[in-house]
């Protein structure tokens, strides 16, 4: 397991150890997703530029190389997708939403913007936005 994984499921188990999070309770688990989905996108995607920006030694069987270089070098990625593969994978994917209801989402995204509220830099300004968030949504 990656260090990164590691280190966001040690974080959430802290939370619950200081029940400052209780697994299955939905509307701290909405919060949760709320706050903390962009950090944890931006520490993975911080790992995955740094994996692959570095160098993997080759062996007798495969080539050595940097990962991106490899991939975007690669022939089987030459073509481009048309506009008719665009339009047919649009119509597939859904919009996700993040708390898991377009609902709630809005609602937090309201909050926000009421109390002038910024998304958080570190897991530290996650946990006090996620506090004041719940409160919020705990007065309902």
């Amino acid at each position: 397991m990656s260090s990164v994984i590691r280190s966001w499921l040690e974080f959430f188990d802290g939370m619950c150890a200081h029940e400052l999070f209780h697994k299955g309770h939905q509307l701290e688990t909405a919060a949760l997703r709320f706050v903390f989905t962009c950090l944890i996108q931006k520490s993975l995607n911080d790992f995955g530029t740094y994996w692959n920006t570095h160098h993997i030694t080759g062996t007798n069987d495969i080539a050595g190389g940097v990962p991106d270089v490899m991939f975007y070098s690669a022939d089987c990625h030459s073509q481009e997708p048309t506009d008719d593969s665009l339009r047919s994978a649009e119509e597939v994917c859904e919009q996700p939403t993040i708390t898991g209801t377009d609902t709630l989402d809005e609602y937090l995204h309201y909050i926000m913007e009421l109390e002038n509220f910024n998304l958080p830099s570190s897991k530290q300004e996650g946990v006090v936005l996620y506090e004041r968030l719940l409160y919020f949504l705990n007065q309902q």
